[in-house]
């Protein structure tokens, strides 16, 4: 509950305003272990799994779901997984040093997700189609 004083050096009246104990007002901790572990697996774990995958995908794999397909699905998931760790983590900045929103980690995973299947799509296609005649 605030409290109003007068200052007798100004004449004007001032409020004090109770605060919040740190622990219930702060912001949340950083936890730096996960959001390392998250920042490494969108951005390099899981796009180097992908990237050599997808290789693998047309030009070693043979029929519909192979090795090279439960590869790739990894690299996929462990990019999703990945960029969750370091939104929960309190530590997810945007390019520009913004923290992240929920907005943007959707938008993410409607990107992530149909981009991904469209180059699975793709992949199995040439495999299929064009290069084994």
């Amino acid at each position: 509950m605030p409290v109003s004083r007068l200052d007798p050096d100004t004449s004007t009246v001032q409020q004090n305003q109770e605060t919040a104990p740190p622990s219930a007002a702060g912001p949340k901790p950083m936890a730096l272990r996960t959001a390392v572990i998250g920042g490494l697996l969108w951005m390099v774990a899981g796009p180097m799994v992908l990237f050599m995958s997808v290789g693998a995908l047309i030009l070693k794999a043979d029929g519909l779901w192979t090795s090279s397909d439960g590869f790739y699905a990894a690299g996929l998931a462990a990019m999703f997984v990945g960029r969750w760790l370091e939104f929960r983590s309190g530590a997810a900045e945007t390019a520009d040093g913004k923290p992240v929103s929920t907005r943007d980690v959707c938008r993410y995973y409607l990107l992530l997700g149909s981009s991904g299947l469209a180059i699975w799509l793709i992949a199995t296609a040439i495999r299929t189609l064009w290069l084994r005649r």
